[in-house]
């Protein structure tokens, strides 16, 4: 299992070229991890079972490029901050389907019964009504 602990930025090397895999699955989230502003165009960025307990997850202003799958399956928001705040999704599936507790910021808006959301984003229906 990783442990994500510290403050620390999502340094460049960390999302590689395409047709790479980023592997957070099991990860446990907590204290300050960024991935604001990346382009994230990889492959697969896999978040399956992991935890965000506590501390902020910031995905401020990312991009999901077509082409890149995005698996939260699994994955537990149980404390602290996860941000989606503008986030663009340009193609490719972002799924959180399998995801459960607290929707993250800037996803519950996305998921109200009057707006639809973004092309291959999935949430958890739980989600969409708590955006009603």
């Amino acid at each position: 299992m990783v442990e994500v602990v510290g403050s620390r930025a999502c340094p460049a090397d960390l999302v590689p070229a395409a047709s790479d895999t980023v592997n957070f699955r099991s990860a446990v989230f907590h204290d300050r991890v960024r991935f604001r502003g990346r382009q994230l165009d990889v492959d697969l960025i896999d978040f399956g079972n992991a935890v965000f307990s506590g501390g902020t997850v910031d995905f401020r202003n990312a991009v999901f490029s077509d082409g890149t799958l995005v698996d939260f399956s699994g994955v537990v928001f149980s404390d602290g901050t996860v941000n989606f705040n503008s986030v663009v999704f340009s193609g490719g599936i972002v799924d959180f389907a399998g995801a459960s507790g607290s929707a993250p910021a800037g996803l519950v808006s996305l998921g109200t019964s009057s707006t639809a959301l973004p092309n291959g984003l999935l949430l958890p229906s739980a989600w969409r009504q708590e955006g009603t």
